[in-house]
């Protein structure tokens, strides 16, 4: 998984919200751009996923979407494997994506 974090810019603030296993899922959106910033903060396991790709379920190209996962613990390879997944099908749409966060030498990638 080789996706680079890079950008900062004026964005307008889209929405924010906490879920029961305490995950915050924030939405920000470039006014002058096409980019989503997506963060993340708190526990990911396999059901909380849905909640972060639910923040970028309407995004069309040629949107970017920027994760930060930065301040979230992915709860197992499974998990991870599940968000890969997610991001993998933005690309195949031709979104383009980044992710901040997501040490690449972490053990759950190499499963």
């Amino acid at each position: 998984m080789a996706r680079l974090l890079e950008a900062t810019a004026r964005r307008a603030l889209i929405g924010s919200s906490t879920g029961p296993a305490g995950l915050t899922v924030g939405v920000v959106d470039d006014p002058a751009r096409p980019i989503r910033l997506v963060r993340a903060a708190g526990v990911i396991d396999p059901v909380s996923v849905d909640r972060i790709v639910r923040a970028w379920e309407h995004v069309t190209a040629p949107y970017l979407v920027h994760l930060d996962v930065q301040d979230a613990c992915i709860i197992d390879a499974t998990t991870m494997s599940r968000l890969e997944s997610a991001l993998d099908h933005l690309e195949r749409q031709r979104i383009d994506v980044r992710i901040v966060g997501i040490d690449p030498h972490h053990p759950a990638l190499a499963t």
